[in-house]
């Protein structure tokens, strides 16, 4: 018996079909097409988060295409840093991208039919790993190298290990010094000052508990959660803002 596509409704046979951690099948030839399947697990995810990262890719492409492409093809200087042949950086627009290149004639006409595109404020993992398996269930090349990245406050792809056979140090330190984390003579001024300022929010937290005084705690615990997070991760308040700007005309 066909089971139907839980997004699109056709029947779908045996080989047709993806089942997801819910139970839901999805068509593989129309609806699993409109994700990235090289970075998503769609054999743990549920509809919903299968949904999510549908509408990801079709925003993201959009975005990609419009802010990242002319970026691209612009003047040296404006071009976003790219990393392998997928991951771009516009700092300057406060953005990051995964991107699936293909070609329209063998090696020419190259363009982006797919592509995630995300706050750079909200990355917050980027370290060297090793895989076992791919998204898709079969094994990963073990003589091939990883990023894994995450990023938070993300519906739909928010965590997936990216091949790449560059310098991973040189790729963090990039990452840490577009943060204002990194840990060198230059910027220790900033981090001891982070540092000091998420200590007295935390001291401030504790001692509105001591009080007693409920309402208090509650502004001051946001307070040291904040402090504590520009420590660790830097502060990404400009970021997000110029995020935010470009994200606001597209219906995310």
């Amino acid at each position: 018996m066909a089971n139907k596509c839980a997004i699109c409704g056709a029947d779908i046979n045996l080989v047709q079909q993806q089942k997801l951690a819910d139970g839901n099948y999805i068509c593989r030839k129309t609806c699993q097409k409109k994700g990235m399947k090289a970075y998503f697990d769609f054999i743990h995810s549920d509809l919903g988060q299968v949904q999510d990262h549908i509408k990801q890719v079709e925003v993201g492409t959009k975005i990609f295409n419009d802010v990242f492409v002319p970026a691209i093809k612009g003047p040296k200087k404006a071009r976003p840093k790219q990393y392998g042949t997928g991951i771009f950086v516009l700092e300057d627009q406060g953005l990051m991208a995964l991107a699936r290149p293909d070609y329209k004639y063998f090696i020419f006409g190259k363009y982006y039919p797919q592509a995630c595109v995300f706050r750079l404020g909200d990355l917050r993992g980027y370290e060297p790993t090793k895989i076992t398996k791919k998204p898709d269930g079969t094994a990963a090349d073990q003589n091939k190298k990883y990023i894994h990245f995450s990023f938070m406050n993300t519906m739909g792809l928010c965590d997936f290990d990216y091949e790449y056979s560059g310098d991973a140090k040189k790729l963090a330190k990039d990452f840490d010094t577009i943060f204002g984390i990194q840990k060198t003579l230059g910027n220790i001024k900033n981090t001891w000052k982070s540092q000091i300022d998420a200590t007295k929010a935390v001291v401030d937290a504790a001692k509105a508990v001591a009080s007693g005084d409920e309402a208090s705690y509650e502004d001051k615990g946001t307070a040291a959660a904040e402090a504590l997070d520009v420590a660790i991760y830097g502060d990404r308040t400009e970021l997000n803002r110029k995020a935010d700007a470009v994200l606001s005309k597209y219906s995310i």
